[in-house]
Protein backbone atom coordinates (compact mmCIF):
# COMPACT_ATOMS: atom_id res chain seq x y z
CA UNK A 1 0.00 0.00 0.00
CA UNK A 2 2.90 2.37 0.76
CA UNK A 3 4.32 1.81 -2.75
CA UNK A 4 0.96 2.67 -4.32
CA UNK A 5 0.75 5.92 -2.35
CA UNK A 6 4.32 6.88 -3.25
CA UNK A 7 3.66 6.12 -6.93
CA UNK A 8 0.45 8.15 -6.85
CA UNK A 9 2.24 11.07 -5.18
CA UNK A 10 4.96 11.02 -7.84
CA UNK A 11 2.38 11.00 -10.69
CA UNK A 12 0.45 13.89 -9.11
CA UNK A 13 3.70 15.82 -8.59
CA UNK A 14 4.79 15.28 -12.20
CA UNK A 15 1.35 16.31 -13.43
CA UNK A 16 1.50 19.54 -11.44
CA UNK A 17 4.99 20.25 -12.76
CA UNK A 18 3.85 19.74 -16.34
CA UNK A 19 1.05 22.26 -15.90
CA UNK A 20 3.37 24.82 -14.34
CA UNK A 21 5.57 24.93 -17.46
CA UNK A 22 2.68 25.27 -19.97
CA UNK A 23 3.83 27.60 -22.81
CA UNK A 24 0.45 29.31 -23.41
CA UNK A 25 -2.12 31.15 -21.33
CA UNK A 26 -5.63 32.46 -22.03
CA UNK A 27 -6.59 35.99 -21.00
CA UNK A 28 -10.25 36.97 -21.33
CA UNK A 29 -11.24 40.65 -21.62
CA UNK A 30 -14.76 41.94 -21.24
CA UNK A 31 -16.16 45.43 -21.65
CA UNK A 32 -18.53 47.65 -23.58
CA UNK A 33 -17.58 50.22 -26.21
CA UNK A 34 -19.93 53.18 -26.59
CA UNK A 35 -20.03 56.28 -28.76
CA UNK A 36 -19.79 59.65 -27.10
CA UNK A 37 -23.28 60.96 -26.44
CA UNK A 38 -24.42 63.92 -28.50
CA UNK A 39 -27.14 66.31 -27.38
CA UNK A 40 -29.09 68.35 -29.96
CA UNK A 41 -30.65 71.64 -28.91
CA UNK A 42 -32.84 74.07 -30.82
CA UNK A 43 -32.90 77.73 -29.81
CA UNK A 44 -36.18 78.82 -28.23
CA UNK A 45 -36.79 75.26 -27.11
CA UNK A 46 -37.66 74.38 -30.71
CA UNK A 47 -40.75 76.60 -30.69
CA UNK A 48 -41.18 79.13 -33.50
CA UNK A 49 -43.90 81.55 -32.41
CA UNK A 50 -45.44 83.82 -35.03
CA UNK A 51 -47.99 85.18 -32.58
CA UNK A 52 -51.71 85.34 -33.20
CA UNK A 53 -53.06 85.79 -36.71
CA UNK A 54 -56.73 86.53 -37.25
CA UNK A 55 -58.26 84.35 -39.95
CA UNK A 56 -60.11 87.44 -41.23
CA UNK A 57 -56.71 89.03 -41.99
CA UNK A 58 -55.70 86.17 -44.31
CA UNK A 59 -56.30 86.48 -48.04
CA UNK A 60 -58.09 83.31 -49.25
CA UNK A 61 -56.82 83.49 -52.84
CA UNK A 62 -53.21 84.55 -52.19
CA UNK A 63 -50.19 83.22 -50.34
CA UNK A 64 -50.06 84.65 -46.82
CA UNK A 65 -46.43 84.90 -45.71
CA UNK A 66 -45.87 84.27 -42.01
CA UNK A 67 -42.45 85.88 -42.06
CA UNK A 68 -38.95 84.75 -41.27
CA UNK A 69 -37.66 83.31 -38.00
CA UNK A 70 -34.12 82.23 -37.15
CA UNK A 71 -33.68 79.00 -35.17
CA UNK A 72 -30.23 77.69 -34.31
CA UNK A 73 -29.47 73.96 -34.08
CA UNK A 74 -26.56 73.19 -31.75
CA UNK A 75 -25.23 69.66 -31.34
CA UNK A 76 -22.82 69.11 -28.45
CA UNK A 77 -20.93 65.82 -28.18
CA UNK A 78 -19.01 64.48 -25.19
CA UNK A 79 -16.34 63.02 -27.48
CA UNK A 80 -15.26 63.66 -31.08
CA UNK A 81 -18.07 62.31 -33.28
CA UNK A 82 -19.43 62.37 -36.80
CA UNK A 83 -22.89 63.89 -36.58
CA UNK A 84 -25.79 64.07 -39.00
CA UNK A 85 -29.38 65.23 -38.79
CA UNK A 86 -32.55 64.78 -40.80
CA UNK A 87 -35.91 66.52 -41.07
CA UNK A 88 -39.26 64.75 -40.90
CA UNK A 89 -42.58 66.40 -41.71
CA UNK A 90 -45.31 65.75 -39.10
CA UNK A 91 -47.99 66.88 -41.60
CA UNK A 92 -46.77 65.64 -45.00
CA UNK A 93 -50.29 65.32 -46.39
CA UNK A 94 -50.93 69.05 -45.91
CA UNK A 95 -48.12 70.51 -48.04
CA UNK A 96 -49.56 72.96 -50.56
CA UNK A 97 -47.91 73.80 -53.87
CA UNK A 98 -47.00 77.42 -53.34
CA UNK A 99 -44.06 79.77 -53.49
CA UNK A 100 -42.52 80.72 -50.16
CA UNK A 101 -40.99 84.14 -50.86
CA UNK A 102 -37.57 85.06 -49.40
CA UNK A 103 -37.25 81.57 -47.91
CA UNK A 104 -33.47 81.31 -47.38
CA UNK A 105 -30.54 83.24 -45.98
CA UNK A 106 -29.69 84.26 -49.57
CA UNK A 107 -33.30 85.42 -50.04
CA UNK A 108 -34.19 82.67 -52.52
CA UNK A 109 -37.82 81.73 -53.07
CA UNK A 110 -38.85 78.16 -52.29
CA UNK A 111 -41.04 76.66 -55.03
CA UNK A 112 -40.09 72.99 -54.62
CA UNK A 113 -42.56 70.79 -52.66
CA UNK A 114 -39.73 68.45 -51.56
CA UNK A 115 -38.26 71.43 -49.67
CA UNK A 116 -41.57 72.34 -47.98
CA UNK A 117 -43.25 71.02 -44.84
CA UNK A 118 -46.98 71.06 -44.11
CA UNK A 119 -48.68 73.26 -41.51
CA UNK A 120 -51.61 70.89 -40.99
CA UNK A 121 -55.28 71.03 -41.98
CA UNK A 122 -58.34 72.97 -40.91
CA UNK A 123 -61.21 71.20 -39.14
CA UNK A 124 -62.79 70.91 -42.61
CA UNK A 125 -59.74 69.08 -44.00
CA UNK A 126 -58.33 71.98 -46.03
CA UNK A 127 -54.53 72.33 -46.13
CA UNK A 128 -53.40 75.37 -44.14
CA UNK A 129 -50.12 75.87 -45.96
CA UNK A 130 -46.43 75.09 -46.03
CA UNK A 131 -43.18 76.30 -44.58
CA UNK A 132 -39.56 75.77 -45.50
CA UNK A 133 -36.27 75.30 -43.69
CA UNK A 134 -32.87 76.47 -44.85
CA UNK A 135 -29.34 76.37 -43.52
CA UNK A 136 -27.01 79.34 -43.25
CA UNK A 137 -24.10 77.90 -45.21
CA UNK A 138 -21.94 80.96 -44.43
CA UNK A 139 -22.21 80.44 -40.67
CA UNK A 140 -21.90 76.68 -40.22
CA UNK A 141 -19.36 75.82 -37.53
CA UNK A 142 -17.80 72.71 -36.02
CA UNK A 143 -15.86 72.94 -32.77
CA UNK A 144 -16.17 76.72 -32.97
CA UNK A 145 -14.51 76.91 -36.40
CA UNK A 146 -16.35 77.95 -39.54
CA UNK A 147 -16.70 74.96 -41.85
CA UNK A 148 -18.50 73.75 -44.94
CA UNK A 149 -21.66 71.70 -44.54
CA UNK A 150 -21.92 68.37 -46.30
CA UNK A 151 -25.24 66.90 -47.36
CA UNK A 152 -26.68 63.65 -48.61
CA UNK A 153 -29.90 62.88 -50.43
CA UNK A 154 -32.38 60.18 -49.46
CA UNK A 155 -32.20 59.17 -53.14
CA UNK A 156 -28.46 58.43 -52.83
CA UNK A 157 -27.86 58.07 -49.05
CA UNK A 158 -24.24 56.90 -49.25
CA UNK A 159 -23.07 59.86 -51.32
CA UNK A 160 -21.97 63.00 -49.49
CA UNK A 161 -20.94 66.33 -51.00
CA UNK A 162 -20.37 69.91 -49.90
CA UNK A 163 -23.78 71.54 -49.80
CA UNK A 164 -24.23 74.28 -52.36
CA UNK A 165 -27.91 74.72 -51.59
CA UNK A 166 -29.46 76.31 -48.51
CA UNK A 167 -32.72 74.39 -48.77
CA UNK A 168 -33.27 71.53 -46.33
CA UNK A 169 -34.85 68.57 -48.11
CA UNK A 170 -37.09 66.04 -46.43
CA UNK A 171 -35.96 62.46 -46.03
Amino acid sequence: MKKLLIATSVVIGLSASAQAVESTAVLKLTGVLTNGACIPELSGGGVVDFGTKAVSDLLPTETNQLGYKDVTLTIQCLAPSKVGWTVTDNHPDSVTSLTIVDATFKHQDNRIPNYQLGLGKTAGGINIGSFGLSTDLNNTTADGTQTKMVASSSNIPDTWAISGNEFVALT
